[in-house]
């Protein structure tokens, strides 16, 4: 059986940029690698100019469930008990109030209405998955030394299990048929970079429709060729950020006002337009 209890007395990495001597690019996270692979400047912004993405709906609503889950996964492994479906709702209310606050909506967008879709579905979770977890431990940091073919990395995973199996938790706007594909590379570092890991990865996935809220357990074990992807997907993406020559993805499926809070500043500085909505293919 995997020693999982080892990680947790290892040092975290930090957790923010902006350390003596390290520039953008030196340590890499999941999220800065896809987020690289689908715009150049998205990733510069934050970054390379340190600007904070303003919060759209759709990263407000996926933070404040992300806490409700987070919340249940510490009240299991603290108390070994299953966090009240009640709690685990008032803990995504709270959440989702601050995170609105501060988000650029769109038009299309009812605060309440999410609220009410957001409560369900953190409702569901906890009925149908959340007792059915193994957790050993919850918010796991990567080591400070990780790192994957020379490349150092960083990122802090949502459930350990005790058999080794690194689960992360995700919101959604339709049924994935299969887990996404920067999904993947993210458990994938995930399960190359912990200590203990024994390679079976899992997304739970929360789908935000209208009517009723939809589950989807996905569970694999990453291959020979999933660690050969990330490995050259971070060496990759390490030499294009420190190339220093960044441009925008206008034509990728994410460049739109619903997925990207830079709209505004990528329109000042590189005119043309960013949809509020992604464009039909």
């Amino acid at each position: 059986m995997p020693a999982i209890a080892a990680i947790l007395d290892a040092p975290e990495a930090p957790d923010v940029f902006g350390d003596e001597g390290e520039r953008p690019g030196d340590i890499l996270s999941p999220s800065q690698v896809t987020t690289w692979m689908s715009c150049q400047m998205k990733w510069a912004f934050a970054k390379v100019w340190g600007l904070r993405e303003p919060g759209t709906a759709a990263s407000a609503f996926g933070h404040a469930v992300h806490e409700a889950t987070a919340e249940a996964h510490r009240c299991q492994m603290e108390t070994g008990a299953v966090l009240p479906v009640e709690a685990a709702i008032a803990a995504f209310s709270t959440a989702w109030t601050r995170e609105v606050s501060t988000a650029k909506l769109t038009p299309r967008h009812d605060p309440e209405e999410l609220r009410g879709r957001g409560a369900k579905l953190v409702e569901r979770y906890m009925r149908e998955i959340a007792p059915t977890l193994d957790p050993a431990a919850a918010e796991v940091a990567l080591p400070a030394d990780a790192a994957i073919g020379g490349v150092r990395v960083r990122g802090r995973i949502d459930v350990v299990e005790h058999d080794g199996r690194v689960r992360d938790t995700k919101t959604c706007c339709t049924k994935p048929q299969g887990m996404r594909a920067k999904d993947r590379i993210q458990v994938t570092v995930y399960a190359m970079a912990l200590p203990g890991a024994s390679g079976h990865v899992a997304v739970d996935y929360l789908v935000k429709t209208k009517g009723r809220p939809q589950l989807v357990q996905i569970e694999d074990r990453i291959s020979h060729g999933d660690e050969l992807l990330v490995q050259e997907l971070l060496k990759k993406a390490q030499a294009g950020m420190r190339g220093g020559n960044y441009s925008p993805s206008r034509l990728a499926s994410c460049c739109n006002r619903l997925m990207c809070g830079y709209a505004d500043l990528c329109e000042s500085e590189f005119g043309g337009r960013v949809p509020f909505y992604p464009e039909a293919s």
